[in-house]
């Protein structure tokens, strides 16, 4: 039978991990809405950059 310690330590990492997965999904979403406002901010500089004469 599994002592009621070994059965603590063993919830314990589960818990663990799947806390650590959480964080990687969250910064891996950060990363990416950082990533898309970054796209959006240079299009949207784009424009700017070109002397409207030239259209």
């Amino acid at each position: 039978d599994v002592s009621p310690v070994v059965a603590a330590q063993q919830q314990q990492q589960q818990q663990q991990q799947q806390q650590q997965q959480q964080q990687q999904q969250q910064q891996e979403a950060a990363a990416a809405a950082a990533a898309a406002a970054a796209a959006a901010a240079a299009a949207a500089a784009v424009p700017r950059l070109r002397p409207p004469h030239d259209n």
